[in-house]
């Protein structure tokens, strides 16, 4: 099943120290830390949570949003906060909107994957043409005002066959050694029955990009078992920590979508939590974009709740993380 197709569906039918640190999450008292989508605006229908990024002390917010069904019309729209609890919206949005991009005609943004590299805001997304979800790439000084690449898009589905034939929607971006690290979100026919499973691509300048062959995360259990999808990842020092989304039942009636967990020491080879899903959160939570404050020692995530489209956040305290300030990255799928 496509992912943010079976999220659509939800609304309208009905390392091993470290590891146990990161699934203990206490859910924030302020909740929900922005409300409910708002009649008449461009956001109305829904709301996802897509990119967190720490710039300077001050968290920007991405997330995608559409006043329409289904797949048509998703925008991206911006927001600030400096404590990730009380935040401001951009008067700017949306401030990415769907448009012609040269031959790539793209009528909806799917996802986000963000991170500042110390000068600029740099953006990749899910551009949905009609028939395909591929990777668009774009930059902004303030996150606010975007200029995308004349070369769009920068990653195509992989061919005819293959696990990421029709779907392929950034959700994180690392860059770590020199190298970027993206994980998306792929399926192999834009179809409401296809199966949503995690890619991997590497590339050395975050436009020219190698895709692993293979999924490098896939359903595995009962509360997942329908799709996998929206990785958020974190480099740890030592290994890679994600936070991803699941969806369970059948292709036609959803009974859960819940946040999960997993470690890999390259970003290929995953081990997803024991103790998964990460229940406190709730079972219609999906979409979770993670960061790490390295002078409290604490993670912060912002996820989804889709019976009203509502950001929340939750804590998890840490003291084994070891993390670079500027590491950062995130997910999006289908919907």
């Amino acid at each position: 099943m496509n992912p943010k197709l079976a999220l659509v569906l939800v609304l309208f039918v009905a390392s091993a120290g470290t590891a146990t640190a990161q699934s203990v999450w206490v859910v924030d008292q302020h909740n929900p830390v922005i409300g409910p989508v708002e009649p008449g605006s461009w956001w109305e229908s829904f709301r996802w949570s897509e990119a967190v990024v720490n710039v300077d002390g001050v968290y920007h917010l991405f997330f995608t949003g559409s006043a329409a069904t289904f797949l048509v019309d998703h925008a991206i729209g911006h927001a600030t906060s400096v404590d990730s609890i009380n935040w401001q919206m951009d008067p700017n949005n949306p401030v990415f909107v769907p448009a012609a991009e040269g031959a790539w005609q793209v009528n909806s943004y799917l996802s986000a994957a963000v991170i500042h590299d110390g000068s600029e805001f740099r953006m990749w997304y899910g551009g949905l043409d009609g028939q395909t979800c591929q990777v668009g790439y774009a930059t902004s000084p303030d996150g606010s005002t975007w200029t995308s690449h004349p070369g769009n898009p920068v990653l195509e589905v992989g061919a005819s066959g293959t696990f990421d034939a029709a779907w392929v929607s950034p959700a994180a971006v690392v860059v770590r050694g020199g190298l970027y690290h993206m994980w998306y979100t792929a399926s192999d026919v834009y179809a409401i029955s296809s199966t949503g499973t995690i890619g991997y691509a590497t590339s050395v300048d975050g436009l020219s990009w190698t895709r692993y062959p293979a999924p490098v995360l896939e359903s595995e259990s009962d509360w997942d078992n329908l799709n996998v999808y929206g990785p958020w990842v974190v480099f740890g020092g030592t290994s890679f920590h994600m936070w991803y989304t699941g969806i369970a039942g059948s292709p036609f009636f959803v009974t859960g979508v819940e946040i999960g967990y997993a470690t890999s020491l390259d970003g290929i080879d995953w081990t997803t939590d024991h103790d998964n899903p990460i229940d406190v959160l709730g079972e219609r939570v999906s979409q979770p974009v993670v960061i790490f404050n390295p002078v409290t020692r604490i993670f912060e995530m912002l996820y989804t709740e889709e019976a009203d489209a509502t950001i929340r956040r939750a804590t998890s305290v840490s003291e084994n993380m070891q993390i670079p300030r500027r590491v950062t990255g995130r997910r999006s799928p289908s919907r």
